[in-house]
């Protein structure tokens, strides 16, 4: 085998190739080949071969190929064809022989890699893969995960978590997602350094950001705007004083094939498209604590794509009725290769390992540690996090240190549904784990809740109960206390702000799917509330998880270097049942705590489905 900066992935067999820029993806036979710059991946045997980044995928025989850059999908038999034809839609096809095509591609993998290419100016390479040495062929339906490393190298061995082996079934249900889903391969991915001339101006996004938060929640409208120059500082300032390196990530739609962003020169701010145009597509802008920003366009990814991908992602991992089956894995992929795998090797070139983002409308409420490149979920590599924008943001380091945490919460409701895991969930944090106070349901009360925190300055409070966040204006959004329903646009008044609370934790409320105002209340919470960060759930979940994972959470938040590192490593434990039940009790890494009587009979033995864990959010400052 000579190869240069080939990934051989799954086929029986791949012998004698000579390739040129040909993606050839599961078919049970392709032969006559002769491509160049192929990826082959995975193949139970890889001999004989002389490719330059070639991308050969999941075939059971691909021998002697003569391709360049062709599209074949979906047929049985496809020969004979001239040079520059494109074939649109013919996947997995049983035998592609005899082929002389020009830009071919014959797909159908677990995961197409993006191509990333640069442009000036200047310009960062990332579009040259590391050779992948063969491996065996893996399950299709089978979802490995990662043994950690902060920050994790490109070529770093990933390890296997044994409970997801799905069955046939699943199998072929995951198999015919992926099928269903699949499109033609996209436009190349330009990935580009943003000029220096910006980084002393505004970005057009957290500019507008700033601004719709700040109108819907009425903040005093007096907001200092920061500039990428600012942000970095303050990127470096977290890298040094914490040891964890962080990036901001600014997922936004913009205009299908407008410029990078126009520079104002009578203001220095630079413009973006204020309306909704009819063509649009996804960028992201990715800013480290070295080394120039970074652009992504998305190709193929307008508006209501995206938009539909999400509400279907969201479904399937919150559908009771899926909640043993991986039904969510093609979309958690689909959502992955869109917002992040065009700036993966550029994040991991850099060693970051936090990613806090700050989406556009209507995706604010994606569950993004749950994405899933076909290796692992996204919060196996990065702790994650979410920021209305770094200009609403209070970015000072946490003291937790000498913190003491005022744990309130109820059990019982009026007209909601009862949480009999709150009476075990808030004693467990405080005393029992953290120094404080806790009170429950009679005790729960909105003039308990004021004097409690006006007689002793709380660094933390975890509110145990029901919140939702509605549609429409802030006042429709709500806490549900003992008594009333303490209301989002109250926030304000509770005084949290002096002295400065560091961490305001909700476990369990829900966020209306597809909601932009829901999403501006749920993003807001932190600055609404006058905390540095907040912790919350964007969908109900199951009250042993919630106890679970709050447990965990703040055991672990007595070492970890970042809050959002705590929350993350709360997650992993139960994605990998460190955290399950056991004999009527709750196992956590730590402790073991007891089920009330009314979760006695629970049917749930382990949290390992991202429905549990993965709608646990950090808004704000996640550092």
């Amino acid at each position: 085998m000579t190869p240069t900066q080939t990934t051989v992935q799954n086929p029986t067999a791949v012998s004698n190739l000579t390739p040129v820029q040909t993606t050839v993806q599961n078919p049970a036979a392709v032969s006559n080949l002769t491509p160049v710059q192929t990826i082959v991946q995975n193949p139970a045997a890889v001999s004989n071969l002389t490719p330059t980044q070639t991308t050969v995928q999941n075939p059971a025989t691909v021998s002697g190929l003569t391709t360049t850059q062709t599209t074949v999908q979906n047929s049985t038999a496809v020969s004979g064809l001239p040079v520059q034809t494109i074939i649109p839609i013919v996947q997995n096809p049983t035998e592609v022989s005899n082929v002389t095509p020009t830009q071919t591609t014959v797909q159908n993998s677990t995961i197409v890699p993006a191509t990333v290419s640069t442009e000036s100016p200047p310009t960062v390479s990332i579009g040259q893969m590391p050779a992948v040495p063969a491996a065996e062929a893996p399950n299709l339906a089978t979802i490995p995960t990662r043994e950690l490393a902060t920050p994790i190298a490109p070529s770093q061995p990933l390890t296997t978590n044994p409970l997801f082996s799905p069955n046939s079934q699943q199998q072929n249900e995951i198999s015919s997602s992926l099928q269903q889903g699949n499109s033609p391969a996209p436009p190349p991915i330009e990935v580009s350094a943003l000029p220096p001339n910006f980084g002393t101006m505004i970005f057009p996004a957290e500019e507008r950001f700033t601004s719709e938060f700040v109108n819907y929640l009425n903040l005093p409208p007096t907001r200092t705007i920061v500039t990428i120059e600012e942000t970095q500082n303050t990127l470096r300032t977290v890298a040094q004083s914490t040891g964890v390196k962080p990036a901001i990530v600014y997922i936004r739609f913009v205009p299908k094939g407008s410029p990078i962003d126009r520079a104002d020169s009578s203001s220095s701010i630079l413009r973006v498209e204020q309306q909704i145009p009819a063509s649009e597509e996804l960028e992201l802008v990715v800013i480290t604590p070295e080394g120039a920003p970074l652009r992504a366009r998305i190709p193929q990814t307008d508006r209501a794509v995206v938009m539909s991908a999400v509400q279907r992602f969201r479904n399937e991992l919150t559908n009771p009725v899926k909640r043993h089956t991986h039904s969510y894995l093609p979309l958690a992929q689909q959502l992955y290769r869109w917002m992040v795998e065009p700036i993966e090797i550029e994040l991991q070139a850099r060693g970051i390992q936090n990613l806090s983002f700050i989406s556009d409308a209507w995706l604010r409420s994606i569950p993004m540690a749950a994405l899933h490149d076909g290796k692992g979920f996204l919060v196996e590599r990065y702790s994650v996090g979410s920021m209305p924008s770094l200009s609403l943001t209070d970015t000072t380091a946490a003291n937790f240190k000498n913190t003491q945490v005022l744990a309130m919460g109820a059990s019982e409701f009026a007209d909601m549904s009862p949480l009999p895991a709150v009476k075990i969930e808030v004693p467990a944090i405080a005393p029992q784990e953290w120094p404080g106070k806790s009170f429950l349901n009679e005790d729960f009360t909105l003039a308990n809740l004021k004097a409690q925190r006006q007689g002793q300055a709380f660094g933390m409070i975890h509110l145990a109960t029901h919140a939702d966040f509605r549609s429409g204006s802030p006042s429709q959004s709500f806490i549900q206390l003992w008594d009333t329903k303490l209301r989002l646009d109250q926030l304000r008044q509770m005084g949290w702000h002096s002295p400065q609370v560091e961490l305001l934790v909700l476990s369990a409320c829900r966020t209306a799917v597809g909601d932009r105002e829901a999403e501006l209340g749920f993003g807001g919470l932190a600055v609404q509330a006058g905390v540095k960060s907040a912790v919350a759930t964007l969908w109900y979940i199951s009250d042993e998880g919630s106890l679970g994972l709050m447990a965990e959470f703040y055991a672990q938040l007595r070492t970890a270097p970042i809050k959002a590192e705590a929350l993350r490593q709360a997650q992993l434990a139960l994605l990998r049942q460190e955290v399950r039940i056991e004999g009527g009790m709750l196992r956590t890494s730590s402790r073991s705590l007891p089920l009330p009587p009314e979760l006695a009979n629970t049917d749930i033995q382990n949290f390992s489905h991202p429905y549990y864990w993965s709608a646990f959010r950090m808004i704000g400052n996640p550092w």
